[in-house]
């Protein structure tokens, strides 16, 4: 039953006529590209990436175990912090533009960790004061690294924005493989 659509969506997609990429437009080569990932400020961003992978999706795939003992309401913690994140990432754009890129990233680092330590170190109620500061501090931070990567690295074209959303999710792996040891 799927393949019929599948093949119909791909019948009107070979009649349309798709834009150059930025990169092509700008008239950066192929191999241009490639060498710009090799750019230290890139490679120092895919680094980055793990780590705030790891601090959004980890915390939030894992909220339930980690906050059983402590609440009995340990999705309407991930709820209140999912919420934060989609108010924050729907008025980005002022905040982007006030405190730039790498201000954004430095607010969302310390409002992550505030809001893991209050997380971790509270009990009743105050564990949702966690649970805004805690979304409020991750909800920057994938657009926000694709955004940097996009316009301070603008060479490193699709194939460098594909590399930093892959690491997003490969952390996660990583981390379940080899930092619990199965």
């Amino acid at each position: 039953m799927m393949i019929i659509p599948a093949l119909i969506y791909g019948f009107m997609f070979t009649k349309q006529h798709f834009p150059v990429t930025e990169r092509v437009a700008n008239g950066i080569s192929t191999g241009e590209m490639y060498k710009s990932l090799a750019n230290p400020l890139f490679i120092f961003m895919i680094i980055c990436m793990f780590g705030t992978a790891i601090t959004e999706l980890f915390t939030g795939q894992w909220i339930d175990v980690l906050l059983r003992n402590v609440t009995d309401n340990a999705l309407l913690v991930l709820t209140v912090s999912t919420g934060v994140m989609v108010i924050g990432r729907a008025f980005a754009g002022p905040i982007v533009e006030k405190l730039a890129p790498q201000g954004v990233l430095l607010m969302s680092s310390i409002l992550a960790t505030l809001g893991l330590y209050l997380l971790g170190n509270t009990s009743g109620n105050m564990i949702f004061a966690g649970a805004l500061v805690f979304g409020a501090g991750v909800c920057y931070f994938w657009p926000t690294m694709l955004g940097f990567v996009a316009e301070y690295l603008p060479k490193t074209g699709a194939v460098g924005l594909n590399l930093m959303g892959g690491r997003y999710v490969r952390s996660i792996y990583l981390y379940d493989v080899y930092g619990r040891g199965l």
